[in-house]
């Protein structure tokens, strides 16, 4: 989606997602940094500021604060873009100097990752399978929802890896995924089991049956209307998240459907990790996550 601003600024935002996605950030034109960048826009164009002398700290710290409803999170996102920024326009040689660098991060609560039960996921993939769509009932949305959890869970993938994946990509004879331009325009193969690959030959061969491939190059997961994208899948992970009884755990939030891509840690790496403390060092999350990820860790023995 082509992004348009209006301020004296203009070039050089748009110049500067061009930049930060050629470093690899592949996801920073998404509508999260597109929205932040348009709210500096049109601040600036509001109160008529044409210079860059007039960016100062005590502008930039009034358009934080512009929008009192907004969570100090969201406000630290804010921050976080326009300290980019302005340390973009001092390479370009256009400010001396960047007067977020001295405006403080606002305190937020950390978030932990949701680490399922095995029951937990076990429900999951059963009311995924049986799963439908109020807008198109006779669609195969449950076994997409059941397949994509199964595979973010089994291999640990990211939810716009599992989506992006071809048909190519899924080799059979050996067991392996290829994941073209993930993040920081990173390649890599990922085995999957035996269950794991009896679980996608079912699938294509559902998405065969329901929209024929016209060639290799065909998304593995689709629609009616071509790939899928993910917000639908997150909005319907969400329902599910609600048949389980899981959309409001005691103490705190919803589960996200990427705690799935974290939960693999605590399969993957139970081999490796005698203790605690050894998926601590490997993880960076706080000792009560590292502690709860290595008791589940040792009792679980799925073959996925």
């Amino acid at each position: 989606m082509k992004i348009i601003f209006h301020s004296f600024l203009a070039p050089q935002l748009k110049s500067y997602f061009e930049f930060r996605q050629k470093l690899g950030y592949t996801s920073f034109a998404g509508a999260t940094r597109q929205y932040q960048a348009k709210e500096l826009d049109a601040y600036i164009v509001f109160h008529g500021v044409s210079s860059i002398r007039q960016l100062d700290e005590g502008f930039l710290v009034n358009w934080l604060h512009a929008v009192q409803r907004r969570s100090p999170a969201t406000k630290n996102t804010m921050l976080w873009f326009a300290r980019g920024f302005f340390n973009y326009l001092i390479r370009l040689e256009l400010a001396n100097a960047n007067p977020m660098q001295r405006i403080r991060d606002l305190k937020t609560k950390h978030y932990q990752p949701y680490i399922f039960t095995l029951k937990e996921i076990q429900s999951l993939l059963e009311e995924a399978r049986l799963y439908k769509c109020r807008w198109a009932p006779k669609c195969f949305l449950g076994p997409t929802m059941e397949t994509l959890i199964f595979l973010i869970y089994a291999c640990g993938l990211r939810i716009s890896e599992a989506l992006n994946l071809k048909i190519q990509d899924v080799d059979f004879e050996e067991n392996l995924l290829s994941l073209w331009k993930t993040k920081f325009h990173k390649e890599r193969l990922v085995p999957f089991s035996v269950a794991a690959a009896e679980k996608l030959k079912v699938y294509l061969d559902l998405r065969t049956k329901h929209f024929p491939p016209v060639s290799p190059q065909d998304p593995f997961f689709c629609h009616r209307a071509g790939k899928y994208t993910k917000h639908p899948i997150e909005f319907h992970f969400r329902q599910l998240l609600v048949r389980c009884g899981l959309a409001k755990p005691k103490g705190r939030g919803a589960p996200r459907l990427h705690d799935l891509r974290h939960y693999a840690d605590t399969r993957i790496m139970p081999s490796q990790c005698g203790s605690p403390s050894d998926i601590f060092f490997l993880t960076r999350h706080n000792p009560e996550y590292a502690h709860r990820a290595w008791r589940n860790s040792r009792s679980l023995s799925v073959g996925l």
